[in-house]
């Protein structure tokens, strides 16, 4: 097992999203809903864990700066200047190879280039303060990388208290006999699907699952929430292609050889312009739906019951208005590991 899954779920999400998709952090904080100073300090002190155990005398601000180089969140002149800290540094080069060892697999592409070392020595070293240019993003100090983490906590639970939770009336006969008037006016969509909002959950975030293409920069983040009536599922992706009248989007937990659960459509679509335009944003609750439709509100419960029996968690493509059986073209997916 390499370092990297030893890392908590959160942090591990955050490296999938930068190193897989390129993202910025000021392009996840968009989409989780955070601060950019926080998705940074969750990536540096994934950084952290990834480095070597043993202490390397390299001064914390310089570490940082390194992981900003190696996670390629820098500007040019940031990145030069990184790059001749290293030239002269033996602690620098070591402890970023290490970390670039461990990061190389998540990495769609080669990851930033740790010089060789330079003849003219090492450059004078500032002790524990950060570079005269500051990093693009808010830098919060170390001491306050816990409030990053909480930070995290409180926007998954402000996101999932405003998403539109979405579930399907295809579960069969007696759900798909239904006409519109069986359900609430403001929900029906056209697409067989319907939304509710979210009350605030009362339990926590139990984990978050990164969910990538490896054809697209189509990504979501997946949030499981636990709640005394068990768990609830929101997704906040962005960079979808809109949806139209000839195709929607399903979310789905798989597992192989061919087990698939549909736990439903994307009720609201993806907007093709405005400020929300390629964004994704839904999610399963059960205890929104059991009233209106039991049935299907007994599958998503059941299926998120049984969440770590599932491998993966996907997003696809399917045609509108169409009783899918089976997943269709899968734009997004993500591995659910047990935290």
């Amino acid at each position: 097992m390499s370092r990297v899954d030893d890392l908590p779920a959160h942090q591990k999400a955050t490296l999938q999203l930068l190193l897989k998709q390129g993202k910025s952090y000021d392009e996840l904080g968009s989409m989780l809903n955070l601060a950019p100073s926080a998705v940074r300090e969750r990536a540096l002190d994934a950084l952290d864990a990834l480095g070597p155990d043993t202490a390397t005398g390299l001064a914390p601000a310089r570490q940082d700066e390194i992981s900003d180089h190696l996670l390629g969140q820098q500007r040019t002149a940031q990145r030069a200047a990184t790059r001749t800290f290293l030239e002269g540094s033996e602690a620098g080069r070591a402890w970023a190879q290490a970390v670039a060892d461990a990061l190389a697999p998540m990495a769609s592409g080669a990851l930033p280039e740790i010089p060789a070392a330079s003849a003219a020595g090492p450059p004078d070293e500032p002790g524990d303060v950060l570079t005269a240019e500051a990093p693009a993003d808010a830098h919060l100090e170390p001491s306050s990388r816990l409030g990053g983490m909480l930070l995290l906590v409180g926007g998954a639970v402000v996101f999932v208290v405003l998403v539109a939770l979405v579930v399907s009336r295809l579960f069969g006969d007696d759900a798909a006999e239904r006409t519109a008037t069986d359900r609430p006016a403001s929900t029906q969509d056209g697409t067989g699907t319907a939304a509710s909002t979210a009350t605030g959950p009362e339990g926590g975030v139990e984990s978050q699952i990164a969910m990538t293409s490896t054809t697209s920069k189509s990504v979501a983040a997946a949030f499981i929430v636990q709640q005394p009536t068990g768990r609830q599922l929101a997704i906040n992706g962005q960079d979808f292609p809109p949806t139209d009248k000839t195709f929607n989007y399903a979310v789905w937990l798989t597992k192989p050889p061919s087990t698939a659960v549909r736990l439903g459509y994307v009720g609201g679509g993806v907007k093709g312009s405005g400020t929300d335009k390629g964004r994704l944003v839904t999610g399963a609750n059960p205890d929104q739906i059991e009233a209106t439709d039991p049935k299907a509100a007994a599958t998503i419960r059941t299926a998120l019951k049984d969440l770590y029996d599932y491998q993966q968690i996907i997003i696809t493509r399917e045609p509108a208005g169409a009783d899918s059986t089976t997943p269709g073209a899968t734009v997004v997916s993500g591995a659910i590991v047990r935290p």
